[in-house]
């Protein structure tokens, strides 16, 4: 459990930190409600739990339910927002359409194995999730790593 004090981040960048606490905690009303109703989401392991779709995202908040429910499923985790920004896609990309992004780079733990990821999102006038596309980098560490790793070494935001 992550019990240590988070610096307060402006919106867009709290609903993504909402986000992650609530997935930390495995809170799943609290989760899907950081998503609007069309909420478009992208995962590593959405190919894997439905390998007919062509691309790693799910459509809509009761799809991304059951996506969570079935394949993410509770994980001992803790995820820390690193850094923030603003980007703008001026094309589209394989799975991303052209347009005005947040960005966070994000530090995860799963049990003992550590990773860092690029998220990029967009949310709607609510400030809810509209579109969520975590990109894994360098460094992916998947590593075993004690569990106060993060604590340790990376800064909070």
């Amino acid at each position: 459990m992550d019990t240590q004090k988070r610096q307060e981040l402006e919106p867009p960048f709290a609903m993504l930190d909402r986000y992650y606490r609530a997935l930390d905690r495995w809170d799943l009303a609290d989760l899907i409600d950081c998503f609007s109703d069309d909420a478009t989401y992208g995962h590593p392991f959405v190919k894997n739990w439905r390998p007919e779709l062509k691309e790693p995202f799910v459509r809509g908040r009761d799809t991304i339910r059951r996506f969570l429910i079935e394949a993410r499923k509770p994980q001992d985790s803790t995820h820390r927002i690193t850094g923030v920004g603003k980007l703008s896609l001026v094309a589209d990309t394989e799975f991303l359409e052209r347009g005005d992004y947040y960005f966070a780079s994000v530090t995860g733990r799963t049990a003992n194995l550590l990773a860092s990821c690029c998220a990029l999102f967009q949310v709607d006038g609510e400030n809810r999730i509209q579109r969520y596309a975590p990109h894994m980098g360098s460094p992916y560490y998947n590593l075993p790593t004690s569990q106060d790793y993060i604590a340790k070494y990376t800064p909070l935001m």
